[in-house]
């Protein structure tokens, strides 16, 4: 009923006009922005009971009220609980960006409460850690959960790592193996860097790698993927934090009896990030330098050059220790 009304304002209202025409016909050319758009600006146009074009002559006249009057409206939604906080932030730029298509700069400052909760994770124990590996049903898993664990490595880094990464030492039957980090598979991708992973570790990635072989149906090359699916493996294309944390890591968590925050967002108290705590505080226990930790953990430091210029072999001792 909304959209039909907007309808009807477009062809009524110049400045809607105006409007969908700039913002959402040329720019974006989706239907559901533009149903979306209009929706919006129905709603908001029949709580102060004037029209687009009303609207903007009155802006143009007194700009300052008209963004009170607004303000007003919009914390009024959110107040009545008529809709949610992020609708209403999405609203406001609709609101914005109709004023700024007919020539008025209106800011619309309101202060949302915070949507998107941040929650720390906390560090496994190490019989935490251990008892993780165990309830992975398959090598690729137990893989997975012991290289977070020893390497520092972010769940999306390790995820997306291909056999040459770590090819040298692990073909050489060196340990620790050096993973090799390039930093275009790096969360900020501005470093390269080099760590490790254990003896443990290792010798669940040679197990995974075999049936990873079994799976594809030939041996593993360098520009391979080393975790890919196992219903459709395909050595071209990794599985992501999204399809693992969620069926895996999620059912190991539950059968451990791992619990939940309190609040809006229930997550668990330990997630993958957990993992490079884990290896964080190992670390520093073992009296690792905590410029070799950091440089390890993929973190930007002043000290980069110096660990660079160190070599992997300080670095590996440190690891060692």
């Amino acid at each position: 009923m909304r959209y039909k009304k907007g309808r009807e304002l477009c062809l009524t209202n110049e400045s809607l006009m105006r409007y969908v025409l700039e913002k959402v016909m040329i720019r974006t050319r989706s239907r559901a922005t533009l149903k979306n758009c209009v929706e919006a600006l129905v709603a908001v146009m029949k709580k102060v009971r004037k029209t687009p074009d009303q609207l903007v002559e009155m802006a143009r006249r007194d700009r300052e009220s008209v963004e009170r009057m607004l303000v007003g409206v919009l914390k009024s939604f959110m107040r009545n609980r008529e809709h949610s906080e992020s609708i209403v932030q999405t609203w406001r730029s609709y609101l914005k960006k109709f004023f700024v298509v007919n020539g008025i700069d209106i800011k619309l400052n309101i202060e949302f409460p915070c949507i998107y909760y941040r929650y720390e994770s906390e560090c496994p124990t190490p019989a935490q850690v251990v008892e993780m590996i165990d309830l992975a049903t398959n090598p690729r898993d137990k893989a997975i959960i012991s290289m977070l664990a020893t390497s520092g490595l972010r769940i999306g880094t390790l995820l997306r790592l291909k056999y040459k990464h770590l090819k040298r030492d692990l073909e050489a039957g060196r340990i620790p193996v050096a993973i090799h980090v390039p930093a275009e598979i790096t969360k900020g991708q501005y470093m390269s860097y080099i760590t490790f992973i254990n003896l443990e570790a290792t010798t669940y990635l040679k197990l995974w790698l075999k049936e990873w072989e079994r799976l594809v149906g030939r041996k593993i090359r360098d520009d391979d993927y080393i975790f890919i699916s196992l219903k459709y493996p395909r050595p071209d294309k990794p599985i992501t934090p999204l399809d693992w944390t969620p069926r895996v890591f999620n059912r190991i968590r539950e059968r451990m009896g791992i619990k939940r925050h309190e609040g809006r967002v229930k997550r668990f108290v330990i997630t993958p990030h957990g993992l490079r705590k884990f290896f964080r505080t190992q670390m520093a226990r073992g009296g690792a330098n905590e410029m070799a930790i950091e440089y390890m953990m993929g973190h930007r430091t002043g000290a980069y050059m110096r660990v660079e210029a160190l070599g992997e072999e300080w670095l590996r001792d440190q690891y060692l220790r």
